[in-house]
C-alpha cells in the first residue's frame, strides 16, 4: 500500500467519485483514518494524470 495525496479539486471528478464509491461498497463506509481507494497504484496513478491533463 502506498500513501498517494491528491488535490482536493479532484475529489469531485467523476472518476474519482466511483472509485470512492466502489471502495467504500467493498471496504465499506466506516474506515476511520484517511481515504482508501481499492485499486491497482499504476491504474490510480493513470487515472490522476489523465484528470490532471483535462483540468
Amino acid at each position: 500500500m502506498e500513501r498517494v495525496m491528491i488535490p482536493m479539486k479532484l475529489m469531485k471528478d467523476p472518476c474519482i467519485v466511483t472509485l470512492l464509491e466502489m471502495s467504500a461498497h467493498e471496504l465499506g463506509y466506516n474506515q476511520p483514518g484517511t481515504l482508501r481507494i481499492h485499486c491497482q497504484l499504476e491504474h490510480f496513478k493513470r487515472i490522476l494524470h489523465t484528470i490532471s491533463k483535462r483540468k
